[in-house]
């Protein structure tokens, strides 16, 4: 075992592995390439996938099939602004996060403390 999981040469064929661009080069170098058998799940807004993924391209090329499913998580500041100027949304309101006592440049952002109910009528 790795210390944080299991080392690549240990992986089996139907395991599930975490991929970010940073790691591409430690599976390629473990002997581990993606395939036409393998599937890469691109987990956040799809838009950021137009700042180009070596991950992504990487799968790709491999022959891996492609597949966007959007999840929540913890996007930056900057992240959020981007997306909340990519669709227009007012108001913006965070959910769970920290740092909130600063609009960060965000538009019509209305931070609530953990909790606290916001009427919408």
């Amino acid at each position: 075992m790795a210390a944080e999981g299991t080392a690549a040469r240990n992986l089996r064929n139907d395991d599930v592995v975490m991929l970010r661009d940073s790691l591409v080069r430690d599976y390629d170098r473990a002997g581990i390439r993606p395939c036409c058998a393998d599937a890469f799940v691109w987990s956040m807004w799809k838009g950021y996938l137009e700042k180009g993924s070596t991950a992504r391209d990487w799968c790709s090329a491999g022959g891996a099939r492609i597949d966007c499913l959007h999840t929540s998580g913890h996007a930056s500041p900057a992240d959020l602004r981007a997306f909340a100027d990519a669709i227009g949304a007012a108001p913006v309101i965070p959910v769970h996060g920290a740092n909130w006592d600063s609009d960060h440049g965000i538009r019509g952002i209305h931070p609530l403390p953990d909790g606290v109910p916001l009427p919408l009528a």
